[in-house]
């Protein structure tokens, strides 16, 4: 048996200390270009506006964003944050606020590398829960989530005013 991520060249880069340096966020921007390019609304964001509202997030944390390259071009991606637990409280949970594998990478089990790396991160914090948010019309991003031991926690509706990041157009 092989495993698609430990077999080059594929290879795991920890986000350094000083993300979002440009080189940084150029490289994840990039993998979230291509990741959203074929969910129905698109990736939405520019590259400032994405880096504001991902690694702005209350509890983010460069050192739970795991990039996956193939040499010096970004494949995939995960941002990680540690959040409190049900938006209150002392508990803490993990969160992993976006991932996203580039299109040309899919089906290689590389989704379930990542996350799996992921949920490594997490777990060397010693938090009892990770959660993650997914569209209901993903239903290849749901079967890697469930795959990995990720249950349906609940539901929710998110509505847009016009002109705001993430809203249609």
């Amino acid at each position: 048996m092989t495993s698609p991520c430990r077999s080059p060249p594929i290879l795991f880069r920890p986000a350094c200390a000083s993300y979002p340096s440009p080189e940084w966020a150029g490289l994840f921007y990039r993998a979230y270009l291509d990741a959203f390019s074929t969910r129905p609304l698109g990736p939405g964001l520019s590259e400032e506006g994405w880096c504001q509202v991902f690694t702005g997030l209350e509890g983010f944390r460069a050192d739970l964003c795991r990039l996956l390259l193939e040499g010096d071009e970004p494949i995939g991606y995960a941002l990680g944050a540690i959040v409190a637990a049900g938006g209150q409280g002392p508990e803490e949970e993990g969160c992993i606020s976006q991932m996203g594998v580039r299109p040309a990478w899919r089906r290689r089990g590389l989704a379930g590398c990542l996350l799996s790396e992921t949920m490594r991160l997490f777990r060397a914090e010693e938090l009892p829960y990770v959660w993650l948010n997914v569209n209901e019309d993903n239903p290849e991003a749901r079967r890697v989530y469930e795959r990995l031991g990720f249950v349906r926690a609940r539901s929710f509706t998110v509505y847009h005013k016009e002109g705001e990041p993430g809203a249609p157009s």
